[in-house]
């Protein structure tokens, strides 16, 4: 397995592995499976600024991870919400312990301090993967979504990668595409 920067071209692999996720599943509020079109776009604003990683064993994606902006105002500049998918037959292989070490190294080297994941609550996997590396509880938001016939939660778990010093470093763009 290789793990390597996103570019414009992997987008319709990125689609296809986010698409049954989206179609067949609660784990994301998104209700429309993805287009490569809208994955490119996807790709552009994220990489202006945040590492989107993809993993690829024998010429094939198997799964993607990327951050992105936490809030948008200026003093959370040093905490991210990160995302991160397997493609489905791929799930516990190690996949996804690998691109999220290597998302929080080039995160942690660009001085994010705080990482946060947002999930279903229905999600007992990708809550307990979270938790294994490393991500603590901080709350729950009931029934904030509709999907699939039933109303949703989300649970934010979150992580700290670096030091909260007094003043903060520097946060650094990522040099991807």
């Amino acid at each position: 397995m290789r793990i390597r920067p996103v570019t414009l071209a992997d987008a319709p692999a990125l689609a296809e592995i986010y698409a049954p996720y989206v179609a067949e599943t609660d784990v994301t509020f998104d209700t429309e499976p993805p287009t490569a079109e809208w994955f490119e776009a996807k790709i552009k604003n994220i990489t202006a600024f945040y590492p989107f990683i993809v993993a690829e064993e024998g010429g094939e994606i198997i799964g993607y991870a990327y951050a992105h902006e936490f809030r948008p105002r200026t003093a959370f500049i040093w905490s991210v919400e990160t995302t991160v998918y397997v493609r489905r037959g791929r799930l516990g292989g190690g996949v996804g312990k690998a691109l999220c070490l290597k998302l929080e190294a080039l995160l942690k080297s660009r001085g994010i301090t705080n990482l946060y994941a947002c999930i279903t609550d229905t999600n007992a996997g990708s809550i307990a993967f979270h938790e294994k590396m490393g991500y603590k509880y901080i709350g729950r938001f009931e029934g904030c979504g509709y999907k699939l016939g039933h109303w949703l939660g989300v649970v934010w778990l979150g992580k700290v990668i670096g030091e909260r010093t007094d003043p903060p470093g520097e946060v650094k763009a990522v040099e991807n595409i």
